[in-house]
């Protein structure tokens, strides 16, 4: 159940080049910063964040053997929060079922619920979650 990006946090040109080479030859190569910049862009933040968060979920279902959801408004997810992934945009939380698995934002309210059983559902304004006993809380961004 992946949340769409958006511009956000993170100093510009630090920890977003992780992963690439902080030479900004090869970032003007690669289209991230513009002839005369010297800070990434909005647009490219949005770019390295997706690119990463597709690179994580590739090696979750290379090494599960699982498909990766993809959040629509008003889609519900089940699965077991089965532990964290720390990415240069911040801690996901990996959810997932025998067939699927989720990456969602990671909130400190979800840890003390690993292991269990949660209901995902994108809404409008972020995603929710709910426990088997129908306790809800919101982890929106």
């Amino acid at each position: 159940m992946r949340l769409p990006t958006s511009g956000g946090s993170g100093a510009p040109g630090s920890s977003w080049m992780a992963g690439r080479s902080t030479d900004p030859g090869v970032c003007h190569r690669e289209g991230l910063l513009g002839p005369d910049a010297q800070e990434l862009s909005n647009a490219a933040r949005v770019q390295l964040r997706s690119e990463e968060l597709d690179r994580a979920e590739a090696r979750e279902a290379g090494r599960s053997g699982r498909a990766q959801v993809t959040a629509g408004e008003s889609q519900v997810f089940e699965g077991k929060f089965e532990r964290t992934m720390d990415l240069t945009q911040g801690r996901m939380a990996l959810v997932g079922n025998e067939k699927a698995f989720a990456l969602v934002p990671w909130r400190h309210d979800l840890e003390r619920y690993r292991g269990q059983s949660l209901m995902l559902d994108q809404k409008a304004k972020g995603l929710g979650w709910t426990l088997r006993s129908g306790r809800a809380r919101g982890i929106s961004r």
